[in-house]
């Protein structure tokens, strides 16, 4: 099998599948290879599976990420639940994941006839923050406007060594991260995909360097992360874990005072977009890639006020609503 963004382990005359990623399975039309797939893709994998096996006994496993769909057309956990129901196939899941806010129709699931319970199948925290799993309720109590819960989280961070970091100068930024990132350890500037406006600050999303070489190579070598030269966005870092991360914040996701709003640029202006759940989670993949700590770097805008797509009530909406979530500005 064949995934442009999961990673599928399938070994030839194998009865078992695993598929990483696989809340990004894409719904049907959705060009992938460019052809449009004839069905939602869970569907065509279970049906190649059974197609092998005919007489039964393959097994799908579906290790799926809680609000990590961050591609139009990406279809998330009910893709699974729902081609397992169509394909006819018996599926396990836990209850704690059937009771994720994404998962539409819960008591119909729960009580599928095909279904079995799962036990232990849930993880409620991701375990690259072994420091401390508050990092991870602190981003979704920031993406989801909870500010008095993001304080509280991130005052009981700082009483583990674990600030929130804020700068509004890209080259302190860089200095933390050459301070802190010693030996082979990582650290590496990140971004979203839709933050075009970065390239005033030297940063270029639509660049793409080679993730193997960046994430891989030591520090003395031009392609390494280390260097702090070039940016990886949330489709290229999705997966990937970095010791220290930079994450840098353009107009593309702005608070307003009330609520998150999303923008895409086109033209010379940026343009509303719909798809606020996308850039939520697009920003939820940069903001949870750090093992160790982070800092995030949010630019002041063009202070001349010529340049209209780097306002700075842009900027400063997004500085403003970050410190009363409780993030700390530090002093080179």
């Amino acid at each position: 099998f064949l995934s442009e963004r999961g990673r599928i382990h399938h070994q030839e005359d194998s009865r078992i599948l695993v598929f990483d990623e696989a809340q990004r399975t894409y719904e049907k039309g959705r060009v992938v290879l460019n052809k449009p797939l004839p069905d939602h893709e869970a569907d065509l994998i279970l049906a190649a599976q059974r197609g092998m096996f005919p007489h039964g006994g393959a097994v799908v496993v579906a290790l799926v990420g809680h609000n990590q769909a961050i591609n139009r057309g990406e279809r998330g956990i009910k893709a699974w639940l729902e081609a397992a129901d169509r394909g006819g196939w018996s599926f396990s899941i836990d209850d704690e994941t059937l009771s994720l806010a994404e998962i539409t129709e819960r008591d119909k699931w729960s009580a599928h006839p095909k279904r079995k319970h799962l036990f232990h199948g849930h993880l409620r925290q991701s375990m690259r923050f072994y420091r401390n799993s508050a990092v991870e309720e602190w981003v979704g109590a920031l993406i989801d406007g909870r500010i008095a819960d993001a304080a509280s989280l991130a005052t009981q961070l700082g009483k583990h060594e674990s600030v929130i970091w804020l700068t509004r100068n890209l080259s302190s930024a860089r200095r933390w991260g050459k301070r802190h990132a010693i030996g082979g350890q990582r650290v590496g500037l990140i971004a979203s995909g839709q933050a075009r406006r970065l390239a005033a600050e030297g940063l270029f999303v639509d660049h793409k360097p080679d993730i193997a070489d960046w994430m891989l190579t030591p520090g003395s070598d031009i392609r390494s992360s280390n260097t702090l030269e070039t940016v990886q966005n949330q489709y290229q870092i999705q997966g990937l874990e970095l010791d220290y991360s930079i994450v840098c914040w353009d107009a593309d996701f702005r608070h307003n005072g009330t609520e998150w709003t999303a923008h895409k640029l086109k033209g010379e202006d940026w343009q509303n977009d719909s798809l606020i759940n996308v850039a939520k989670n697009g920003y939820r993949v940069l903001l949870t890639r750090a093992r160790k700590g982070m800092v995030i770097f949010v630019p002041k805008g063009d202070l001349s006020g010529e340049d209209k797509t780097r306002n700075v009530d842009f900027y400063d909406g997004v500085w403003e609503f970050l410190k009363k979530c409780g993030a700390l500005e530090f002093e080179d």
